[in-house]
């Protein structure tokens, strides 16, 4: 199983986990192996649907997304303010995986081109400092 760093006790899903501090000074546990993106879907009302419809979708949507976060596969997710956008960071193995996991979203499924999606690979900025820091000082 794998170990949490902290405790050197197995986690729930025995896989080695990495520890990440953001900016924010908030401690993260990234599964090694993994691919992290920050996506971000705009959601467009189709002209021929009611407002009902719409949140009737959402609602189907935010639930397969709880689940999503339960699992450990979002690990984090925001809708933002007076938009119909929502921003969310997945940890996956692959570009595949996205690919996958986007078009098995409900949204995606039922609204199709009306869910504009923007897709990035990140990973934390404190690895590109020390990268930074070690071109520029050496090691």
């Amino acid at each position: 199983m794998g170990r949490d760093p902290s405790s050197n006790v197995p986690n729930r899903n025995g896989v080695d986990l990495l520890w990440h501090q953001n900016e924010c000074g908030e401690t993260h546990r990234l599964k090694e192996d993994t691919v992290q993106y920050f996506v971000q879907f705009d959601i467009h009302q189709p002209v021929d649907m009611s407002r009902e419809e719409l949140f009737t979708i959402w609602l189907e949507e935010a639930r397969a997304a709880q689940g999503a976060v339960d699992a450990g596969v979002v690990t984090n997710l925001w809708k933002v303010v007076g938009q119909r956008s929502v921003f969310a960071v997945l940890d996956l193995p692959d570009h595949t995986s996205l690919d996958r996991a986007l078009e098995s979203l409900p949204i995606i499924q039922k609204l199709g081109s009306s869910v504009d999606t923007r897709a990035y690979a990140i990973r934390p900025y404190s690895e590109f400092a020390e990268e930074v820091r070690v071109t520029v000082e050496g090691e």
